[in-house]
């Protein structure tokens, strides 16, 4: 089962936008919103939803001891 990872970007619309197509490169992005402008501050914000892959179970330590 895949995990899913809610980011909330932040700032200069040309500087979310470069972060936004780095993370799209190099992670399973499911889902990207619209730019809105921020409440508070300057600038837009968006959200992303990242898909973590499932992760291998993780091998015994030796000595049988897991911690």
């Amino acid at each position: 089962m895949s995990r899913l990872v809610k980011i909330r970007l932040s700032g200069a619309p040309d500087d979310v936008d470069a972060v936004v197509d780095r993370l799209t490169a190099h992670l399973d992005v499911a889902d990207v919103s619209a730019p809105y402008p921020n409440r508070r501050d300057d600038g837009v914000r968006r959200y992303l939803t990242v898909v973590m892959p499932e992760a291998p179970a993780a091998a015994p330590r030796p000595g049988g001891h897991d911690r």
